[in-house]
């Protein structure tokens, strides 16, 4: 049974009589509410037997009764045809809750009946568990009407609560106030280990193996684990290989919409520059180290990026995925905002609920305010959707040891709202200002190594020199535009080859105008902003 069910059984025992349980894996919860019954986790000591039943409902199955008292097979069930449909099963309910005044209510605490002993002999609870399958569906004006009247300001004679299981939340504003939200969440690092532990006997894995490949599959469901090994047998001649438990969260990832994989292609040693940055990058992956957290290193959480356009804040994000060796996804915050009630929290809840499952990880959320800068006038503009959705990111920034690393990036910082930057949330803002005379030195090193052009060092020093307040953007567009001028004067001839003349460089220069100069005044006006304000990426290692 996972731990998340302490949390079932305490809302059992205060009597809440209608639950809505998030969760994929309905059979898996249907088990351990059983558990949780034959435990006699929800009940008062002094009762001497329970006689509780849980039924489940779907409109596919109708009604079905787990029969066993105590729950210790599941799979005897019982079919109730007579309870097929909708209505029926509200009636069925009704008639299940009502009793004569001298039973006790289940799953109460009894007070002391010293005074009433002739009630004292008969401890029997009755009653009733139903899990009702994807109800959200069909959350009709009757359906809603009846849930009302069952359940609103009423006394019931026997405890008979309703637990609805959904993929998703979807409550109407009527039942909000009813229902209690449950998160059944999926299993982890310790509920896997548990979970593998009689096939782990019989397998070639030593302790270390098992516990890495129980990492690779926090966040999946149980069916999305099974399916993952058994396609891993089949690639990898019956053997578990951790790719292939990567491979089915990239699967996940793609079926999402609102998240992207991305492939990083960027190393740390193709960034020019940034050694401050570097430096950070490398303890970042250092307190990943296990020993790290014994020592008790916090886990990290990840930073903002905020900056000049075209300075390497996105390949940053490329960079630290692949210097970590995790996958990187991408957040995209446009494809999150729908057009239905409800939809765009539905989707940046899944979206996230999907970043943990592909943990460790990194999360790129690009050019961020070009969302949330509007959070102010959300309540105008959207009814408040946006400050839901930020408020939802925020409540994950928070959290610890999420095993995300979230990255940020902005071009206008003070279009975001703070708490979103604030300390606790994120480790660090990094600021990426246009790159000084040994940087630009550096990054045109790169860019021309990577296209095998042969530059004199006469040509090398002209192209740093004439190149000032340029972005990492441009000095790349401008090797490019090398390229293409060496090819163009040797067009003529048949083997051109790949040397570089100081004509080449003036054009490739001339053709490519900065932001600095196109937009002068933002320019200057950001870099005076950020001026002490920021962790400068650009600075001596520290």
């Amino acid at each position: 049974m996972r731990k998340c069910m302490k949390q079932l059984a305490e809302l059992l025992a205060a009597r809440d009589t209608c639950i809505y349980t998030q969760t994929y894996e309905e059979e898996q919860f249907v088990r351990d509410i059983c558990q949780i019954i034959a435990q006699g986790q929800p009940y008062d000591p002094k009762l001497d037997r329970q006689e509780t039943e849980v039924f489940t409902f779907s409109r596919f199955e109708g009604l079905v009764k787990i029969k066993p008292a105590l729950f210790e097979d599941y799979e005897a069930q019982e079919k109730i045809d007579t309870v097929n449909t909708i209505p029926k099963l509200f009636h069925f309910i009704e008639e299940r809750q009502k009793g004569s005044e001298d039973d006790y209510n289940g799953f109460e605490i009894l007070e002391d009946r010293e005074s009433e002993p002739e009630k004292e002999e008969d401890t029997t609870v009755k009653s009733s568990v139903f899990i009702l399958k994807d109800l959200h569906l069909f959350f009709d004006k009757d359906t809603i009407r009846a849930i009302r009247d069952l359940k609103e300001n009423t006394q019931e004679q026997f405890y008979c609560p309703i637990i609805v299981t959904a993929p998703c939340i979807d409550l109407p504003c009527e039942l909000e106030k009813i229902f209690t939200y449950f998160e059944y969440q999926t299993m982890d690092l310790d509920d896997i280990m548990e979970w593998m532990a009689p096939s782990a006997e019989e397998s070639c894995y030593d302790e270390e193996d098992l516990r890495n490949i129980a990492r690779s599959c926090v966040g999946l469901t149980e069916r999305e684990i099974v399916r993952a090994f058994n396609h891993s047998k089949i690639r990898y001649n019956k053997h578990i290989d951790t790719r292939s438990l990567q491979e089915e969260k990239i699967q996940i990832v793609k079926k999402s919409g609102a998240l992207d994989f991305l492939v990083p292609k960027q190393t740390i040693e193709d960034t020019g520059g940034y050694q401050n940055l570097k430096t950070w990058i490398r303890k970042l992956k250092s307190s990943l180290d296990p020993r790290a957290k014994a020592y008790g290193v916090p886990q990290p959480k990840g930073a903002m990026f905020v900056g000049l356009p075209g300075n390497g804040k996105t390949m940053a994000a490329e960079v630290i995925a692949n210097y970590l060796n995790v996958p990187l996804l991408q957040l995209d915050l446009a494809r999150i905002m729908g057009s239905f009630v409800g939809q765009s929290e539905r989707q940046i809840a899944n979206a996230l609920r999907l970043a943990r499952a592909c943990a460790p990880c990194v999360m790129l959320v690009d050019e961020s305010e070009k969302l949330f800068g509007g959070y102010q006038s959300s309540s105008n503009t959207d009814s408040g959707t946006l400050s839901r959705v930020l408020a939802q990111l925020l409540q994950f920034l928070q959290e610890e040891d999420t095993g995300v690393i979230t990255i940020m990036t902005s071009n206008n910082v003070l279009e975001l709202p703070p708490e979103l930057t604030r300390s606790g949330r994120l480790d660090a803002q990094w600021y990426f200002g246009f790159p000084s005379t040994e940087e630009r030195k550096e990054i045109f090193a790169i860019y021309l190594r990577k296209n095998e052009l042969n530059v004199p060092e006469n040509v090398l020093r002209y192209l740093v020199g004439e190149t000032k307040n340029y972005s990492g953007a441009e000095i790349k567009e401008i090797v490019k535009n090398i390229v293409i001028n060496a090819f163009y004067r040797q067009a003529g001839e048949a083997e051109p080859n790949r040397d570089i003349v100081v004509d080449d460089a003036k054009k490739a220069v001339a053709s490519v105008i900065p932001v600095y100069i196109s937009s002068e005044e933002k320019i200057k006006g950001f870099i005076k902003l950020a001026q002490g304000r920021y962790l400068d990426a650009s600075a001596e290692a520290v």
